[in-house]
């Protein structure tokens, strides 16, 4: 049996999901600790695996700066 490839979730869905994970990251976080520092890298790198996934909006016209 494999696991499923590809997840559908709503940006609501995925924000409380990031919330989750920084509220997590910042009541284990101890710097003294080895295991809180593990766990806090863990979790920033999951962090930036579901943010590097995330399409951002770019306008198909360029826009007019300055």
């Amino acid at each position: 049996m494999s696991y499923n490839p590809t997840f559908r979730l709503n940006p609501k869905q995925l924000s409380l999901i990031e919330d989750a994970l920084r509220a997590e990251m910042s009541r284990t976080a101890r710097p003294d600790c080895q295991q809180s520092v593990q766990s806090a890298r863990e979790i920033n790198d999951l962090l930036a695996h579901l943010h590097h996934q995330k399409s951002w909006y770019q306008p198909k016209q360029p826009v007019p700066l300055g």
